[in-house]
C-alpha cells in the first residue's frame, strides 16, 4: 500500500483515541470529546511602577499554569456507562489525558497529555457542569482543569 501523500492546508482535530481517566470515580468511563480548549495564564507577574505611577518594568514569574476546558458528550456502551462517563470528581482530584495531539505550550513540550514524559497531572479544581439539552438526546458536560508545571504528582500529602 503507497503512503498517503497530503497536499493542501492541514488542521487539527480531536483525535478518536483521546481519552479521559479520573481515578477517583469509581467504572468511570472516557467520553466523546468535542471541544477541547487550553489557555496559558500568566501566573501572576507584576509591573513594576516608577514614581509617577508609570510602568517602569515588569518581573516574570516563571511557573507556567495550564487551564483547560474539555467539552464532552457522556457516553457508553450501555446506559449505566453513559452514566459513570458523566460524573463530576471531587475537587482537587488528578485528572489524566491521553490520545491528544502533542502541542508545546509555555515550557509544556505535551501540553494536553499526561502520559510518558509529561509527569505534570490536571487537576479538576471544581466548576464543572452537567448540561440537559430538552431539544437533544444528548446532555453535555464541560469540565475545567488547571496544570501546573512544578506540581509532578497527583498523590495527596498525608
Amino acid at each position: 500500500m503507497a503512503t498517503p501523500v497530503f497536499v493542501g492546508k492541514a488542521w487539527i482535530t480531536t483525535p478518536a483515541a483521546a481519552a479521559l481517566g479520573i481515578a477517583s470515580l469509581a467504572g468511570y468511563v472516557s467520553p466523546n470529546i468535542t471541544a477541547p480548549k487550553i489557555v496559558h495564564r500568566e501566573p501572576g507577574n507584576k509591573e513594576v511602577l516608577t514614581q509617577v505611577g508609570e510602568v517602569g518594568g515588569k518581573i516574570f514569574i516563571l511557573d507556567d499554569v495550564l487551564e483547560a476546558t474539555i467539552e464532552f458528550i457522556p457516553e457508553g456502551t450501555t446506559k449505566a456507562n453513559a452514566l459513570l462517563s458523566g460524573g463530576l470528581p471531587v475537587p482537587g482530584s488528578p485528572v489524566t489525558i491521553s490520545g491528544m495531539p502533542i502541542q508545546v505550550v509555555g515550557s509544556f513540550a505535551d501540553a494536553w497529555n499526561t502520559n510518558g514524559g509529561s509527569t505534570q497531572p490536571w487537576f479538576y479544581e471544581g466548576g464543572g457542569a452537567i448540561n440537559g439539552n430538552p431539544n437533544s438526546e444528548n446532555w453535555t458536560m464541560t469540565l475545567p482543569l488547571k496544570r501546573y508545571k512544578n506540581i509532578t504528582s497527583g498523590t495527596p500529602v498525608t
